[in-house]
């Protein structure tokens, strides 16, 4: 839970996170529920994902424990501003790209709310490409205190993009044909900064 004075979005470096670690030998899954399957898989895929974003109920909770447990999945422990137990699929990969892993995984289960079907491919430099209704979208993930060009160059070598920010700057309104998702919001912006029709 994000602390009082707290308005930085939970992904990022702003919230001056204390990594804990904890062990994992990382062993083959065994026989999964699909709920469980499907956990694995987004993790995976993803490279990330908080167990907040993953398990609504007690129920789910328990499952997620039970698959870092049999070291299906790997853990560490996020606190700072907000405290987050994280899932890993390998070992630890640093905090920047936890963080930008979790935005990813914001981003797929937003957009499984709206779609069927939402496959998620690696595609680099892009942080992955996601297959909607059969039309290819890169997607790109800026941090605060990175530089913003090298964000726009790539995704305007993209057909669709989508691009994951902290906050809007100005300079996003070169992007020819993308998509903006604000990290503390869940509609998406045209490149000019309005909301999307």
């Amino acid at each position: 839970m994000p602390s009082a004075a707290s308005s930085a979005s939970p992904f990022s470096a702003r919230c001056n996170y204390q990594v804990i670690f904890y062990p994992c030998a990382y062993r083959e899954e065994g026989l999964l529920s699909p709920w469980e399957q499907g956990i694995v898989e987004l993790v995976r895929a993803t490279g990330a994902a908080a167990y907040s974003q993953v398990a609504k109920t007690p129920r789910e909770k328990k499952k997620i424990k039970s698959l870092v447990r049999a070291e299906i999945l790997g853990r560490v422990r996020l606190e700072g501003a907000y405290k987050l137990n994280v899932l890993l699929p390998g070992p630890y990969p640093g905090l920047e790209e936890v963080l930008k892993s979790l935005c990813l995984t914001r981003l797929v289960l937003i957009l499984r709310e709206r779609f069927a079907r939402v496959e998620i491919y690696p595609s680099p430099p892009y942080r992955a490409a996601l297959i909607i209704n059969e039309k290819p979208y890169h997607v790109l993930v800026h941090r605060e205190g990175e530089p913003v060009q090298p964000v726009i160059v790539l995704a305007n070598g993209a057909e669709r993009s989508i691009v994951l920010v902290e906050k809007y700057h100005r300079e996003f309104s070169e992007i020819k044909k993308g998509r903006i998702l604000l990290d503390l919001e869940d509609r998406f912006l045209l490149p000019d900064g309005t909301p999307e029709p």
